[in-house]
């Protein structure tokens, strides 16, 4: 999901450093792998068969983690860089 200009631009004013830089690439790709297995269960779940459960709520238990360590990642990045 794009943000709207004037956020990306309240983002872009900031002063971060290249360690900072570095700490949202990596919190940005793991939000994409994220997103990638969570769209995996959504999709074994859509078409999923009794003994395919487990597999699913495995994959979505590995996406919500992985989602919810990047996303606190980045907000700790995105506070660091303010202040």
């Amino acid at each position: 999901m794009k943000r709207p200009a004037s956020k990306r631009k309240n983002f872009m004013a900031l002063k971060i450093t290249t360690e900072q830089q570095r700490s949202i690439t990596e919190a940005t790709e793991a939000l994409a792998f994220a997103e990638g297995a969570l769209s995996t269960a959504l999709k074994a779940l859509e078409s999923g068969k009794r003994a395919d459960k487990q597999m699913v709520s495995d994959a979505v238990r590995t996406a919500f983690d992985s989602l919810t360590l990047a996303r606190a990642k980045l907000a700790s990045v995105m506070h660091d860089a303010g202040r």
